[in-house]
Order: structure tokens, then C-alpha cells, then sequence
């Protein structure tokens, strides 16, 4: 199995704090998530986490739902022309 992408939920979230720490941010990292051994797809719950910014902190409390996307890998049914094609060679 193979990761095929990631959906977050929301994509932007609103911060509070120092203007001049809020500003500096360009993105904002998540908890981290364990996708080791998950052979479909899968919504996870977690929390943003601010790193390096001791005065900002989410506008609310809500949590951030992420989609994983997983997809089997192909089967040796798959021809070699298409693995060459999906790997781009």
C-alpha cells in the first residue's frame, strides 16, 4: 500500500497573539500522524502545533480533520509499460 495524498480540513486556520510573531507564520504543522500500516484510507483527528511562537495560539479550539489517502500497490498484473509510465521513465 502506498500513500496517495492527504485532504485537510480546514486548509487555513485563523491565528491570535503578537502581530509581529503572527505575521512571521507561513504555515502551520500538525500533530504528528501514523499511517504505518494502513491499507485504506483513513480521517484522523488532530491539533495544529506552533512551534517557536510563544504568543500565538489558534483563534478557537476546533480540531483539524485530515484525510489519508491510500491506495493498494499495483499487482504483478500490472505490465511493465505501465510501471514505466507511472514512474515516468
Amino acid at each position: 500500500y502506498h500513500l496517495v495524498g492527504v485532504v485537510v480540513t480546514p486548509e487555513k486556520i485563523w491565528l491570535e497573539g503578537a502581530r509581529s510573531q503572527v505575521s512571521r507564520i507561513k504555515e502551520v504543522a500538525t500533530e504528528k500522524i501514523d499511517i504505518n500500516g494502513l491499507t485504506a484510507d483513513k480521517s484522523i483527528e488532530t491539533r495544529p502545533v506552533l512551534t517557536g511562537a510563544d504568543t500565538v495560539w489558534p483563534e478557537d479550539d476546533k480540531p483539524i480533520r485530515v484525510l489519508v489517502r491510500i491506495e493498494p500497490d499495483p499487482g504483478p498484473e500490472t505490465s511493465d509499460a505501465e510501471r514505466r509510465a507511472r514512474s515516468g521513465s
